[in-house]
């Protein structure tokens, strides 16, 4: 292994050999900066370097920064390439749309004004919910925007505003997603009785979250066994099993009503 700034002080034979610059730029990109004008303006090379090392990139002339295709192959491997784009391309709405597709945690480079782009954000936490935190502050509240991105990821109801985050109905919505997400309620609400209620019914899960006094409420401890029976009986029904899904239905609530 060479040290890649040992180009600075070769000779104008090396500084223009593609072979020797490339074995530079692969191992530090800002080698790039001592090859001879020509290699930086050789399209191919550039290309081929930036493939294969997407800091290239960054020290890459305006032509190539202003390279769609370029661009984008870089991404795929280097989120930051984005910030290393030309502003014209790091601007453009329908190309950093094509960015998001190919590597969606690029979202953390994409230019401010476009950050606080519901339809762009949205694209990126829908798929990574924890990009909710780049995502521009005044639109972070935004509640359609929130539950995509806790649906996708729990833990990005650390950068739900608190506002939202302690908001009853929010937590109703966002708890029918991902039922974890009542770890990040309020006791107020894990102590409110139709909250919870509601909750459980639909997933025996909720109970686990509820205050102490409410898994002692033997109305609510009922309400989950019925959800998580009826839950298995569905999960039966999907494979076929109608018939017996049905007779295990009824013997699991006979055994658990006998039990009360």
């Amino acid at each position: 292994r060479t040290n890649p700034h040992a180009l600075e002080h070769a000779d104008s034979r090396l500084k223009r050999d593609r072979e020797t610059v490339l074995a530079a730029v692969l191992q530090d990109g800002s080698a790039l900066s001592y090859a001879l004008e020509s290699v930086r303006n050789d399209d191919i090379f550039m290309i081929s370097a930036i493939a294969k090392q997407p800091s290239v990139l960054k020290y890459a002339g305006e032509r190539q920064r202003n390279n769609a295709e370029v661009i984008l192959g870089a991404v795929k491997s280097e989120s930051r390439a984005l910030e290393w784009a030309s502003k014209g391309l790091r601007y453009d709405r329908e190309f950093v749309d094509r960015v998001l597709r190919v590597n969606v945690l690029a979202f953390e480079h994409v230019p401010d004004p476009l950050r606080g782009d519901k339809s762009v954000a949205m694209m990126a936490v829908k798929h990574r919910g924890h990009l909710l935190r780049f995502v521009r502050e005044d639109l972070r509240g935004d509640s359609d925007l929130a539950l995509a991105a806790v649906a996708s990821c729990v833990e990005a109801m650390e950068h739900v505003p608190q506002r939202l985050a302690s908001d009853r109905d929010f937590l109703l919505a966002a708890a029918k997603r991902r039922v974890e997400v009542l770890r990040y309620a309020p006791e107020v609400l894990r102590e409110d009785r139709a909250f919870i209620a509601s909750l459980v019914r639909g997933n025996a899960g909720a109970l686990e979250f509820a205050s102490e006094k409410l898994k002692s409420d033997s109305e609510i401890v009922m309400m989950a066994i019925h959800s998580m029976v009826e839950s298995r009986v569905a999960h039966e029904d999907d494979e076929g099993a109608c018939g017996s899904a049905i007779a295990t239905r009824e013997a699991s609530l006979a055994e658990m009503e006998a039990a009360q």
